[in-house]
């Protein structure tokens, strides 16, 4: 049980941003109130939303939005409310993942030890097994780009890279952020030794071609929109900004394009969403006819 004591000397808190949670939001908010000086729920479920309002304690804040205002803005309202209160930095947290126990503190410790503190982010690795710690979590190796789930943000960073970019909604704002954190120089840094249980997607939804089943993440047809749009505006933005991270982002993304198109659920209407979503990016624009479901907890994965 967190004991009142700073992680590694610096107060540390969480977000968890929720949208029609069940009960992986219950076991992850059980394990952050181990570990964080404050835990900051920020709840984008339309309507009232008794779910997370059970769950607020003396440590647990709960932020009814009422409303989807998409992750970009769920994180910013929590990351603000947590340096409102002193807190000097967060863990992100999507409400489906699982951080082992001592996560937390462990990647507190390797971060806050860095040279480049406290211009610096960190993250774990993400898979679907059950999340354990294993090898030297105390070695962090340099990376392109960190999944906000996870993802270790110190307060002093956010004021200097500055807020989640809102417009996005929900797909890439992790990317987007990690390239503009890059530029502004912080350090982008993973543990290879500490696992988040995390679900990407909905693989069971790849489909058969060629005879084998395609390894995909199945995420729905209006993801697939916002991803290929939010893709092109930022290959675009960053192209001579950072353009080592820009030719590895392009690579993995004409994968993802491919892998979609030939073995994802919907596969005309995806090839026709990251089509449009391709010209929406350079255009600026934004086709609402994929705006996100409000109805279904499995079209929000």
């Amino acid at each position: 049980m967190w004991d009142g004591m700073a992680v590694s000397g610096v107060r540390h808190g969480a977000v968890v941003t929720a949208y029609f949670p069940g009960q992986p939001l219950i076991d992850l908010v059980a394990l952050l109130e181990q570990e964080c000086e404050q835990v900051v729920i920020v709840d984008n479920t339309p309507g009232w939303g008794g779910f997370c309002s059970a769950l607020a304690s003396e440590r647990v804040v709960v932020l009814q939005q009422g409303e989807n205002r998409g992750l970009g803005s769920a994180l910013n309202i929590g990351v603000r409310a947590l340096r409102d209160v002193g807190i000097e930095a967060a863990t992100l947290w999507d409400q489906d993942s699982l951080p082992a126990p001592g996560y937390m503190s462990r990647l507190a410790e390797s971060t806050t030890g860095h040279a480049s503190w406290p211009y610096v982010i960190s993250g774990g690795c993400h898979g679907t097994s059950a999340p354990y710690i294993s090898g030297d979590d105390s070695e962090l190796e340099p990376v392109i780009r960190l999944i906000t789930s996870g993802m270790f943000l110190p307060i002093a960073t956010y004021n200097k890279v500055g807020p989640f970019r809102e417009e996005f909604f929900v797909d890439m704002i992790d990317t987007e952020y990690s390239l503009r954190a890059r530029a502004a120089g912080v350090r982008l840094l993973r543990a290879p030794g500490l696992v988040i249980n995390h679900h990407l997607g909905d693989a069971a939804k790849s489909a058969h071609a060629l005879g084998f089943r395609t390894r995909t993440t199945g995420h729905p047809v209006w993801r697939q929109y916002w991803i290929a749009r939010n893709t092109a505006i930022l290959l675009h933005e960053f192209r001579t900004v950072d353009p080592k991270a820009i030719r590895s982002i392009r690579h993995d993304t004409f994968r993802w394009y491919a892998r979609a198109i030939v073995g994802g659920p919907s596969r005309v209407s995806t090839a026709l969403a990251l089509v449009k979503g391709l010209h929406d990016g350079r255009t600026r624009t934004v086709d609402l006819r994929y705006g996100p479901p409000v109805t279904s907890v499995k079209e929000r994965r």
